[in-house]
């Protein structure tokens, strides 16, 4: 049998596992931001209750991820003048970078620092030295959220809902970055978002990914030409947009 020395950390990498997967529909895509540049995950072609699964910003705490959803029906005006501004896209979330630094450091002393003192002293004083520390990092990092949470536009439900996850099960509390980010509502089509925010690479493996998608859709039609033609004048509007 393993010892609790070695459950112990094994259990809260899984319960942090957990809380970064993601299950997405087939008409959603997520926004990653990491603090410097932007990238697109429409997800895996892994599926699990009938959406895909993925894995987006594991063991990267400091990355916001943001919900959107991508319309596989042509858009009527592709001009780029129609697309909306990067401040569109995205609420901004000023003072974001300390949230980051806090999630950070709880993930350093989950993965790096719990492992080794719970196999180096056992659960002694060591180990309740690092349970101290996390949790003082989580109360630090709640009340940091509680500051910023009308400019975060955090109603008062999702900060209760957060807090109660960080503080009931701790290896969450490292995705407390994600979490808030999650609260913010897009008003605009993913792709759209993307095109304005992300780099070339980024849109190009986003295409691949739709594109795959796209024609996946088309092949399931059967006989419906009106709308293979559709999804085809997508796939060929996606094409202009992010190549």
């Amino acid at each position: 049998m393993p010892t609790f020395e070695l459950l112990l950390p094994l259990g809260a990498f899984a319960f942090y596992l957990y809380d970064c997967g993601a299950l997405l529909y087939d008409d959603e895509l997520l926004l990653l931001h990491d603090g410097r540049r932007w990238r697109a995950e429409a997800g895996s072609g892994q599926f699990l209750f009938r959406r895909r699964a993925c894995l987006p910003g594991l063991l990267q705490p400091w990355q916001a991820i943001y919900r959107a959803q991508w319309r596989d029906s042509p858009r009527p005006e592709p001009a780029a003048a129609a697309l909306p501004t990067a401040g569109e896209c995205v609420p901004p979330l000023p003072g974001l970078i300390a949230l980051r630094v806090l999630c950070t450091l709880m993930l350093v002393l989950m993965l790096p620092v719990l492992p080794l003192v719970s196999l180096a002293y056992g659960a002694g004083w060591a180990m309740l030295g690092v349970f101290a520390a996390y949790y003082a990092l989580i109360a630090a990092a709640l009340a940091y959220i509680a500051t910023r949470r009308r400019r975060w536009r955090v109603s008062g439900r999702a900060y209760v809902a957060l807090a109660l996850d960080a503080l009931a099960c701790a290896p969450f509390a490292a995705n407390l970055v994600r979490r808030v980010s999650a609260t913010q509502p897009l008003a605009h089509d993913g792709v759209e978002c993307a095109r304005v925010l992300c780099g070339p690479d980024e849109r190009r493996a986003l295409l691949d990914a739709l594109r795959a998608r796209l024609d996946d859709r088309a092949a399931a039609q059967g006989g419906d030409g009106a709308a293979v033609a559709r999804l085809r004048a997508r796939r060929l509007q996606l094409e202009e947009m992010l190549a």
